[in-house]
């Protein structure tokens, strides 16, 4: 073993020369915005510590990268869940060890050294100079800590997860230092750690109870001799996103809604019709008040039945920093976050949400009027160690129908919206002082084609189709052939946002009476067909799609080689 140790480190550092570099940050929610969560581990600490993580290889295959990688740098971001500043700093005698991970991130091991595989190299053992910086509420910070290889490391994504231990020497002062960018989604991190106050050499630490991960930047390049297979292009099959938003934040987009008429979702039984305006503001009669303490979320019976992406609701939870969720749910996360509004695992109207103080001062009512509709009024909330006032009625109809009403509101960064949550796409945020009519989507993924295997000659190579749905689909075949560059966009026939990304040689046939199909090739050994590059697509017909009645995936391109 340790001889094949010595050969991969001298192949990477033979192969880096000249390859062009790429970056992979992840989770990937980390790339549409801050992260919900942050830590002081291993960085913003004063007192050394060593911080083992291990984080999931979907991470990097779910990217595209699914052949071996020589990664020769790390980046840490700051966390962005507020604003402050810090002087800048160097932090002695770091170091960061990488390896293939022997186990699952799931079943991480308290003692350290158990958490590293056999290929377990020291790629960075200096001080780290820590720069001067800042972030802002709402908007992703900025990389802070910075780790350059003196020899990268070879990481083949389809061996294991990867295991990314930090010993940190600590920061003379955490004003120096900011606090990091990072997850506990459950789904979204996937990843774990171990972590103590070990500088000296403490051989176990204390496993997080749940998934944690930074958000991690590595700089990496693709290394000749490999088979490789890396998606392109575009695909279709989908519909527009389920959710929609605004984030306010204090200087770059402050709230400018305070006084307006608002907006109303239309229930369209599985999709929101979402216009400007809504009816007026309907004086609570405080016939029945709610006391809320700070941060604090509290299950509140509705009169009917009440339909909305969870069901037919027989209540709703209110939280008092001013969002609402249409499942149970005992979070009550106060800072306004697009990344916890797409991910967490609930359908979720933002209709004013910031870390606010009804426990200290004005009233959160909840009635129905002489109509029916069921009003939820926020009158003159102030903001946690703030103040102001905030008032804001959300009047829901027993057909589906939301209204969402401003009064005058002196807040100034907040996020107003609607997530579907479980991993919606985000949509990018809109502006709803200049809110056109739209209609949201159901959520419904284009059609995928993933990487399965490498093509290593010698082997069945597989790909796998993603987002069939049975119900509609009629058939389905891969295509075979060339790269289309330009592809050819397939509206004129039909099929708008659809594209040819691959030429068909030859096709292959796969069943469509599930969500996913495998589809595998036997790729004969012959090492004469080393380099030889095949791409590939696969199409779904399926008339609920397009006029065409054809979904199309993205491009997988095969580098066929022996290894």
């Amino acid at each position: 073993m340790a001889n094949r140790n010595l050969l991969l480190s001298a192949l990477a550092a033979t192969l880096v020369s000249g390859l062009s570099a790429q970056t992979l940050l992840i989770p990937a929610a980390a790339n549409t915005g801050d992260l919900p969560s942050s830590t002081g581990w291993p960085f913003d600490l004063t007192t050394p510590t060593r911080t083992l993580y291990i984080y999931d290889s979907s991470h990097f295959t779910s990217a595209g990268v699914t052949s071996p990688i020589l990664i020769s740098a790390v980046r840490i971001r700051a966390n962005g869940n507020t604003t402050a500043t810090w002087a800048g700093d160097t932090i002695p005698n770091v170091t960061l060890d990488l390896s293939t991970a022997p186990t699952d991130y799931s079943v991480i091991n308290g003692t350290f050294d158990t958490n590293h595989g056999a290929d377990r190299a020291q790629v960075y053992n200096a001080p780290m100079v820590v720069p001067p910086g800042s972030s802002t509420t709402g908007a992703a910070g900025p990389f802070a800590y910075n780790m350059t290889f003196s020899t990268p490391f070879l990481y083949d994504p389809s061996s294991g997860d990867l295991t990314v231990d930090i010993i940190s020497g600590g920061a003379p002062s955490t004003a120096n230092t900011p606090t990091v960018d990072a997850s506990s989604t459950t789904g979204q991190a996937l990843a774990r750690r171990v972590y103590g106050l070990s500088y000296a050499g403490s051989p176990t630490g204390t496993v997080w109870s749940g998934e944690s991960a930074h958000a991690i930047e590595f700089t990496y390049t693709i290394p000749s001799g490999y088979a490789t297979a890396a998606r392109y292009g575009t695909a279709c099959g989908g519909d527009a996103p389920a959710s929609f938003y605004e984030l306010f934040t204090t200087t770059a987009n402050p709230f400018d809604l305070s006084g307006n008429a608002g907006f109303t979702m239309q229930w369209l039984g599985g999709t929101y019709r979402v216009t400007p305006g809504a009816s007026p503001i309907v004086p609570p009669t405080g016939v029945n008040r709610l006391t809320f303490s700070d941060d604090q979320t509290q299950q509140v019976p509705l009169p009917f039945a009440f339909p909305s992406a969870a069901g037919n609701n027989s209540a709703v939870w209110l939280c008092s920093n001013g969002w609402m969720a249409f499942s149970a749910t005992t979070l009550t996360t106060l800072t306004e976050s697009v990344s916890s509004l797409l991910n967490d695992p609930f359908p979720r109207l933002a209709f004013l949400w910031d870390d606010l103080a009804p426990n200290n001062g004005g009233t959160i009512d909840a009635e129905p009027d002489v109509s029916g509709t069921f009003h939820i009024t926020f009158t003159a909330i102030p903001e946690y160690s703030i103040g102001g006032a905030n008032d804001v009625q959300i009047s829901l109809q027993s057909n589906g129908t939301i209204e969402v009403k401003y009064g005058t509101c002196s807040t100034l960064d907040c996020l107003v919206g609607y997530g579907r949550g479980s991993g919606a796409r985000d949509p990018g945020g809109l502006d709803f002082s200049t809110l056109a009519p739209f209609t949201t989507g159901t959520e419904r993924p284009n059609l995928e084609l993933g990487v399965v295997d490498r093509p290593v000659l010698g082997t069945t190579a597989n790909t796998i189709v993603r987002n069939i749905a049975p119900a509609t689909a009629l058939a389905g075949a891969i295509n075979y052939g060339i790269e289309l560059a330009p592809p050819l966009d397939l509206t004129f026939l039909g099929a708008p946002g659809c594209f040819a990304n691959a030429s068909a040689f030859f096709s292959q046939g796969f069943s469509v009476a599930a969500p996913t199909a495998t589809v595998g090739i036997p790729l004969p050994n012959l090492p004469s067909l080393a380099g030889i590059v095949l791409d590939q697509q696969a199409l779904v017909a399926d008339p609920s799609v397009n006029r065409l009645g054809v979904a199309t995936t993205n491009g997988v391109k095969w580098t066929l080689d022996v290894n």
